[in-house]
């Protein structure tokens, strides 16, 4: 840089530049150099996943934003048996309680256990917001292209917003349902094992942590998450927030708000819609949703090849202190977040052209964070009508902790397709605020997102009703050079794979729509990504193919045949490899063909795809993520509850107890809901007996009355249909805690005392039956008669 200076002081000497002319370019000199140096410290943002009120994916999401679609509405039908269920246990009819108007997700209770190795049982009894971020989670690390195991024992960092404050926790459904269950239901409900499970399940050593801050809890776990990176706590960091209302239902005699599992704290828009920044507005409307984000240091993601979605220049955090209240937002600490994101930023505030604020809709909040932005502005510049705002919470509602990553996203998605979405609802500005003189103004239309000069950037806002507050600076993606589309003559191979053959076409019309819409596509990107950063299950597919046209035409036809049908062995390979033993196999694409590896990875092959493309200059890409199989997982009222729920509305009505018992003294009243109460108790009893025709996956007639027994508490402790006497406890998705159990129940039911450790030592049916046999020598089984059957594994 030095030798450049005295360049330009050269040509000024000798009147080969003027003095403006120097000037002007050793100041762009200095801000490039300083923006080289200040690239150590950017953050990349390489992943991007979430879910939010009619927008399963991010894509959904940004065609929400574009449209300017309002997505507050009624409580998706689909959510209607879990609220009839909830009301039917406590009493209440639907004229009984108010159900708002939402942001709502099309579901909550489905999820796919077997794809994360846990049982079913379990997976009823983990709190929903912990389902649903870690499926987003992994599917915002897939769209890194770090899918598999990628990650596995990498200084990862995990950091989640997330809380309860409002009632809405799912232990307390698990305990006025299904009491007895609360113990097995321990892990899936501790707030802080939302991150640890997700640590666990892919190997991550980094730091592991739950933000709750109320409202900006969810930013301020991104920014927690940029600044351990920065200290070198993390090599790279999942970051996110998650909130769902469980049962939005409120009784109408809690009061205009609040009440139940309903999200009503009194500052809600009577219509549920908030009118941010609008003259018109009666307070915010709520929402829920999930949104993760997988963050790396910039210069390490430019030399790794790694797709960048936007940058995160600085971002910084406060508290307000003492106020006029608690609750109440303070407009010097919010000046002061926004003036030290700046300084750590290390840009000028004019370069600013999009503020995400937290626009809540508030009489009180809106008008202070527009004083708040217009202050912090004219300390740096006298320009007017420069940078627009908009509040995501017009289109969605209100996430309370995770709103911070809900406007994160709006902001990422906006840098990327260079375009400002409209700020809903705004048609007359608030008379507390004077946008005519103002920096700042509401954009409530699409617009082009266009600036003078340097790269698009944008603030985003969350300040929390704890008092804690965050803003963060974003800038777009670095400009990578424009790459040669001559490959698309050369020829590749894409595997594809699901652990069932439903997903894998869900996976495949996932493709097609993403090909429809990215015609520029890069093919050798496409396929490395594919390729080396997904992992590889049991129903395989691979595609030798030659440009974007040919693998469409192959994907079309795999979508609309059965795969088999449509396999011909020379440039479309399929295998299910479910039941096969994996080998490894080593290649080379240099010395083996197309077909070779096709044929061997549909056979089960573990291929090393990284070393098939070493030394090669191709980059990761945003491609389409796993598609889950999700399944219904909800606690159910036990035969016990549902007993005393029917006692106690018969005991309300005394006419209608009295002409089923046929009796009219009360003493026999009572011997009649005592009796009721029996019965129930035995039905309850009885429910076991009926676990005990679980299927036996070994079809073996010598399997003893204890080996069955075993099967069915087997079946009953982890939620399932079938079993194999060889499948491990822990594979099935088995813990600690639920070992607990099962060790009880079988000590009970054998009469014998088993130790936690032989449950460790002896993880299945086959061995622990084993156990059982040494301390029980009353036992109808007298040998053991199990065949010697190889286990088994499915491809991962």
């Amino acid at each position: 840089m030095e030798s450049i200076k005295k360049y330009i002081y050269s040509q000024l000497a000798s009147n080969q530049l003027s003095n403006i002319e120097a000037m002007t370019m050793l100041k762009e000199l200095h801000n490039f150099t300083k923006a080289k140096e200040s690239q150590t410290e950017d953050i990349a943002i390489i992943g991007v996943a979430c879910r939010f009120a009619e927008a399963e994916d991010k894509d959904q999401f940004w065609q929400l934003l574009k449209e300017g679609k309002d997505s507050i509405r009624k409580l998706p039908k689909a959510r209607d048996e879990n609220i009839d269920e909830y009301l039917k246990l406590t009493g209440l009819s639907r004229d009984e309680v108010i159900i708002r108007e939402g942001g709502y997700l099309e579901d909550i209770d489905r999820f796919d256990p077997n794809f994360f190795g846990i049982s079913a049982r379990e997976a009823s009894l983990m709190d929903p917001n912990q389902r649903i971020f870690l499926e987003t989670a992994w599917q915002a690390v897939e769209d890194a292209g770090y899918g598999g195991t990628k990650l596995a024992g990498s200084n990862t960092g995990v950091f989640v917003g997330h809380s309860h404050d409002f009632g809405d926790d799912y232990k307390k459904l698990i305990q006025k349902y299904s009491p007895e269950l609360l113990s097995l239901a321990t892990l899936g409900n501790i707030n802080a094992v939302i991150t640890g499970r997700l640590s666990y399940l892919l190997d991550l050593t980094g730091p592991s942590m739950l933000v709750d801050t109320a409202c900006s809890s969810a930013l301020l776990a991104v920014h927690l998450a940029s600044t351990s990176i920065k200290n070198g706590d993390c090599e790279m960091a999942i970051a996110g927030g998650v909130k769902v209302w469980l049962i939005p239902a409120e009784p109408k005699d809690a009061g205009e708000f609040g009440g139940g599992f309903g999200p009503g704290i009194g500052i809600e828009a009577k219509d549920g819609r908030a009118r941010s920044f609008d003259d018109n507005t009666t307070g915010t409307g709520f929402g829920e949703g999930v949104g993760v984000l997988l963050l790396k240091p910039l210069k390490k993601a430019l030399a790794d090849g790694d797709s960048i979605y936007a940058v995160i220049k600085g971002s910084a955090t406060n508290q307000d202190g003492k106020s006029i209240g608690i609750s109440a937002p303070n407009l010097q600490a919010q000046e002061g977040v926004i003036q030290k994101a700046w300084k750590r930023a290390g840009i000028h505030p004019e370069t600013i052209s999009y503020i995400e604020a937290h626009g809540t809709g508030t009489k009180l909040g809106d008008p202070i964070e527009i004083y708040a932005l217009q202050n912090s502005f004219a300390k740096h510049t006298k320009k007017k009508h420069f940078c627009a705002v908009g509040s995501v919470k017009t289109n969605v509602g209100h996430l309370d902790n995770a709103a911070g990553i809900v406007g994160l996203i709006k902001v990422i998605l906006a840098l990327k397709n260079r375009e400002i979405p409209a700020s809903l609802h705004f048609e007359k500005p608030n008379r507390e605020i004077d946008f005519l003189n103002s920096p700042v103004y509401v954009n409530a239309k699409l617009n082009h997102w266009n600036v003078e000069s340097g790269p698009r950037r944008a603030g985003i806002s969350a300040f929390g009703l704890s008092g804690t507050n965050v803003h963060m600076i974003l800038e777009e993606a670095p400009k990578l050079e424009k790459e040669s589309q001559t490959d698309e003559s050369k020829v590749n191979i894409l595997t594809i794979s699901a652990k069932s053959e439903e997903v894998l076409k869900d996976i495949i019309s996932k493709y097609i729509t993403f090909l429809e819409s990215e015609k520029e596509i890069c093919l050798a990107h496409l396929c490395f990504t594919a390729n080396t950063g997904r992992n590889h299950y049991s129903y395989r597919l691979a595609l030798i193919v030659e440009g974007r046209e040919d693998l469409m035409s192959q994907l079309k036809r795999l979508y609309k045949f059965k795969f088999e049908k449509v396999a011909d062995g020379q440039r479309i390979y399929y295998g299910n490899v479910k039941n096969s033993k994996n080998v490894m196999e080593k290649v080379d694409l240099k010395e083996d063909s197309y077909e070779k590896i096709a044929r061997s990875y549909v056979s089960g092959a573990e291929i090393a795809w990284d070393e098939i493309y070493k030394g090669q200059k191709l980059r990761r890409i945003n491609i389409p993520v796993y598609q889950f199989d999700r399944k219904k997982c909800w606690v159910k009222p036990s035969e016990m509850m549902l007993a005393r729920k029917e006692v106690a509305v018969s005991a309300e009505n005394m006419d209608l107890l009295n002409q089923i018992l046929n009796k009219s003294d009360k003493e026999d009243i009572v011997k009649g809901i005592l009796a009721m109460i029996g019965e129930r108790n035995k039905s309850h009893e009885r429910s076991f007996k009926r676990v005990t025709n679980v299927v036996i996956k070994e079809d073996d007639p010598d399997l003893g009355e204890d080996e069955r027994k075993l099967a069915g508490i087997w079946a009953e402790v982890l939620g399932l249909e079938e079993v194999s006497i060889y499948d491990s406890f822990y594979d099935l998705g088995g813990d600690s805690i639920i070992a607990l159990t099962l060790m009880s129940k079988i000590s009970k039911e054998f009469n014998i005392e088993l130790s936690l450790d032989q449950i460790f030592r002896n993880p299945t049916i086959a061995e622990i039956s084993k156990q059982v046999l040494k301390q029980n020598t009353n036992s109808t089984s007298n040998k053991i008669s199990f065949k010697k059957i190889p286990r088994r594994r499915e491809g991962k």
